[in-house]
């Protein structure tokens, strides 16, 4: 039970009638935490550049939340297209999202989940030059900032609001080959405590995510899934591959503790000691 404004809250229902925005929300981690988001109540937005991947990531949280919602709360789900890859574009097309999120305004959201990324892969220090490290940087280091300099004008204003963030654990264990995704997921980590400062008394955290299966590994050949998943399940102190709904937990546990801020959490099974 917690207490807001002198009104208890039971735990299960700190999303219900909330507003939530997940920039990235069609697959993968971005759309655990919508449907989760979802089951408990909220009104959900899913964002990302592919109206055809909206449109069915809609329906699939709609249809495992009818079933599993814990509580009775009625909650919506509604999604918008934005094109985030475009620098001369970005700021204009995420101040129409978050215009369209927030209904011109009249619903501020309750919280900003950012899950949206390129597939970088391994790209070696040699074939590395300025436009490659601008390309990887642009979903991965801008975003993230731009969201923080526009969200105050449609957020609600209150501890109880918060923008959660998402790095990587390149950033704190490289392996060759990731120079780019370890130095834009560590300037992440430095945009959010950065944010937490700027944007009080919206909260702003981050997820560190390890090894994590989502539909990127779908598209592999059998003869090269299988090892690389003994690979990643030998990297981790359990011994297994996180699934994006294990990892969603945290981002719920960002939105829900309100005395959270300005903090990186790890959901990587160990990862960082094995």
């Amino acid at each position: 039970m917690t207490t807001v404004q002198g009104k208890q809250i039971p735990s299960a229902a700190k999303l219900a009638g909330k507003r939530v925005l997940v920039l990235g929300g069609t697959s993968g981690i971005g759309l655990a935490v919508a449907t989760a988001a979802h089951e408990f109540g909220a009104t959900v937005i899913v964002s990302s550049s592919s109206q055809t991947k909206i449109e069915a990531a809609i329906r699939r949280i709609e249809s495992v939340g009818s079933g599993n919602r814990v509580n009775s709360v009625a909650a919506s789900v509604q999604g918008y297209p934005c094109e985030l890859g475009d620098l001369d574009c970005l700021e204009s097309n995420l101040r129409v999202l978050l215009d369209s999120a927030a209904e011109g305004g009249r619903k501020k959201l309750d919280h900003i989940v950012y899950t949206a990324g390129n597939k970088a892969g391994s790209i070696s220090l040699a074939s590395t030059d300025t436009k490659t490290i601008t390309d990887h940087g642009v979903l991965r280091f801008y975003v993230p900032i731009i969201v923080g300099k526009l969200a105050m004008d449609y957020a609600n204003i209150s501890p109880q609001s918060s923008i959660t963030l998402t790095s990587g654990v390149n950033n704190v264990k490289p392996v060759p080959g990731r120079v780019l995704m370890a130095g834009w997921g560590a300037g992440v980590e430095g945009v959010t405590r950065a944010l937490a400062v700027d944007l009080q008394l919206v909260r702003v955290n981050c997820i560190c995510p390890g090894p994590t299966r989502t539909e990127l590994f779908d598209s592999l050949p059998d003869e090269v899934l299988r090892p690389l998943l003994e690979k990643y399940k030998g990297s981790t102190m359990t011994r297994t591959i996180g699934g994006p709904e294990d990892v969603a937990e945290a981002y719920l546990y960002c939105m829900r503790d309100a005395f959270v801020d300005g903090t990186v959490i790890h959901s990587s099974g160990g990862y960082l000691l094995a």
